[in-house]
């Protein structure tokens, strides 16, 4: 035991009154009576009636000696759960402790110099919360086509499509028009964070058309052969954590899957397919960089492209979740999948914008941020609908969603 001259910080979650008081075992197993709260048959008496809790005549309390492994014990939605009951995480200052493991330290209530209420976020760093603090997560965009073509619900009301609209882009009759067709971008930019094709879909089915009749000259080759092209270019000009990232989402995910496996690239003199070339030591740090996202609107929607993400994209490929626009409530079932197989490196969720937008509810929110926050998996909190506004501002945020998290700040890249 401590000499009483010396104080230390605990963590512990329990009843405004004190009188009630949980933590999880050492094995990982709840306390037996969180199960009778979640039930609401918990009865108002003491947690910490058991023999190990009575020392000298006192009962002595349950805690944990850092936030971080509060955090340990209780998820984050355990920790929204056990609020609506009355409870809240306390911080205190202790004058006499015991460590009854490494995960678990007990103090008598009357060594308490200070006791302290922190918010759920308040265990969480700041640094580790926000990390980009600004809704637009990337710093450039490269397109080396523009336009696309609608193929689900979240493509309604398409920024994309809006912002050609409003700049005037013109056909080749002198009509508005969101038909693909080629830029004048061959190259992607050098440095920073880059959005790849965020007025497109770069794995469009009309890239395999034969012709596909854009306004400008058509892309003569089909999608895997343009992102092969593509890919191998940038693998040339970088490669590795310190070079630029590289964005690339679709809604097409099977033909995003396809393309990546019939990719070529040259190295030397001769030229490789993708997966192979990957499974060789001169692979090692080429595509660290590149992140192959899809877009998920709703359930539905989710689960169509997820099993053909998790069915068929190549291992080296790293994934991403874009929940943007949130339309209807969707359960990522991350929680069941092992952590060598989850197919996401992060998660980007956020409401609909523009004039038309559809409303997003912030229990889905909510419940995305949850699950990616108890598995550790990046999530990016881009915008919220807030009494009917698109909000950007993340200190306007409900505490408990202010956060940007990046995979590639861990990673010593743009932040």
């Amino acid at each position: 035991m401590s000499k009483p001259s010396k104080t230390k910080t605990v963590y512990r979650v329990e009843s405004a009154d004190g009188k009630l008081g949980l933590w999880r075992d050492a094995d990982g197993t709840w306390n037996p009576k969180f199960h009778l709260l979640k039930d609401g048959k918990c009865r108002n008496m003491p947690m910490e009636d058991c023999a190990i809790y009575r020392k000298g005549g006192k009962r002595w309390f349950a805690s944990a000696p850092s936030k971080e492994l509060l955090r340990a014990w209780f998820s984050l939605s355990d920790l929204r759960d056990l609020e609506k009951h009355g409870f809240c995480i306390y911080e205190f200052e202790v004058s006499q402790w015991c460590r009854v493991s490494d995960a678990e330290v007990i103090f008598p209530r009357d060594a308490v110099a200070a006791r302290r209420q922190l918010s759920i976020v308040a265990i969480y760093p700041e640094s580790d919360l926000i990390q980009w603090p600004v809704a637009k997560y990337w710093d450039k965009a490269w397109n080396p086509v523009i336009g696309c073509r609608k193929c689900s619900p979240a493509c309604k009301n398409c920024y994309a499509e809006a912002m050609m609209e409003r700049f005037g882009y013109l056909d080749e009759d002198g009509f508005p028009s969101f038909r693909p067709c080629e830029t004048k971008q061959k190259r992607p930019p050098r440095s920073g964070v880059v959005f790849v094709g965020n007025m497109t879909d770069l794995f469009g089915e009309w890239l395999d058309e034969e012709p596909w009749t854009p306004p400008n000259k058509p892309i003569p080759s089909p999608v895997s052969t343009f992102i092969s092209a593509t890919l191998d270019g940038m693998r040339r000009c970088f490669a590795g954590a310190t070079g630029p990232t590289y964005l690339w989402l679709t809604k097409r995910v099977q033909r995003m899957c396809k393309a990546l496996h019939e990719c070529r690239v040259e190295v030397g003199r001769a030229w490789w397919n993708l997966d192979d070339f990957m499974r060789t030591p001169r692979s090692m740090g080429c595509f660290d960089n590149q992140y192959w996202g899809f877009t998920a609107e709703n359930q539905e929607w989710y689960d169509r492209r997820k099993w053909d993400w998790r069915g068929g994209a190549p291992s080296w490929a790293k994934g991403w979740l874009s929940a943007e626009p949130l339309l209807g409530p969707i359960d990522p079932g991350l929680r069941y999948i092992a952590p060598e197989d989850q197919p996401f490196e992060w998660v980007v969720v956020g409401c609909e914008s523009g004039p038309h937008r559809r409303p997003c509810k912030l229990e889905w929110v909510e419940r995305i941020v949850d699950e990616c926050l108890s598995i550790g998996v990046p999530v990016f909190v881009k915008q919220l609908d807030l009494d009917g506004s698109c909000e950007r501002d993340i200190s306007k945020f409900p505490k408990h969603l202010r956060i940007r998290q990046v995979p590639w700040a861990e990673k010593g890249g743009p932040a």
